[in-house]
């Protein structure tokens, strides 16, 4: 798979389509609202029960698959260049180096790639009621073993390609970007063992990165695929164990009790 063989466009519909039929087998959580909460609700002991954290939970993973939807749009852009339909000029002055350009928007696509995916994981997690919801990233320890625990396909997926070759090749490029620097040595000092390390620098072009990237978009898009038919097994949604609920009292006032 090439750049020439990514559709934007297609991709922006199916990511769609996931999101939509997600919402709606949740219900609207947000969009619904008001409405979304007595959709909810269920009788118990002859009290109708609000399950509140549920609710709020899947309002805040929703909200996380837009903002991943959102956040692939610098690749989208990246994208067309490579595909010849972008112009990038100088208003003044000589035309940009076309090594420069090619570093800037390999650049743009990892940077794309490695923050949807932390975005995409505070979706998971917020459905599935993960600890460090608020804050977290596509990393092993944090979401992909202890999601094992309540999906294990949906950590299969995830854990197959944070496993791979291809996702560790944009992950150094976007560690160096942000760290040491782009084409820098990276120099490791340990003054206890007295040793000193240097390791060589990573070369920015497509010849080096094109694959690597068509491959993880092709794995990252699997993602909310599964997560959405994961969810899809469940009554609105996943249901976890430490939810909070609230008793939905005849004036209309909901009542949390300890």
């Amino acid at each position: 798979m090439t750049f020439n063989d990514i559709e934007p466009q297609k991709i922006i519909d199916q990511l769609c389509f996931e999101y939509r039929r997600l919402d709606e087998h949740l219900e609207h959580p947000k969009h619904g609202l008001p409405n979304s909460i007595y959709l909810y609700c269920y009788a118990e002991d002859e009290k109708q029960i609000f399950p509140l954290t549920k609710f709020f939970r899947n309002i805040g993973g929703l909200e996380r698959i837009e903002a991943f939807i959102d956040r692939l749009d610098s690749l989208w852009i990246a994208v067309e260049y490579f595909q010849d339909n972008i112009a990038v000029m100088r208003k003044d002055g000589g035309a940009f180096q076309k090594e420069m350009l090619e570093k800037y928007f390999i650049c743009s696509m990892v940077d794309s790639l490695r923050s949807s995916l932390d975005i995409l994981s505070g979706a998971i997690a917020y459905f599935f009621d993960l600890a460090g919801k608020n804050s977290m990233g596509f990393n092993y320890k944090k979401l992909i073993d202890p999601l094992a625990k309540k999906n294990g396909r949906l950590s299969d997926t995830c854990n197959s390609l944070y496993g791979s070759d291809d996702y560790a090749a944009i992950k150094k490029l976007r560690d160096a970007e942000k760290h040491a620097g782009l084409e820098k040595n990276v120099i490791s000092i340990d003054e206890l063992s007295k040793s000193i390390h240097m390791q060589r620098p990573t070369l920015v072009s497509r010849a080096l990165f094109e694959s690597p990237i068509c491959k993880t978009l092709t794995n990252l898009l699997n993602i909310p695929h599964v997560l959405a038919e994961e969810l899809l097994n469940h009554s609105l949604g996943y249901t976890s164990p430490n939810d909070k609920i609230a008793i939905l009292c005849e004036d209309g006032r909901f009542f949390i009790p300890k």
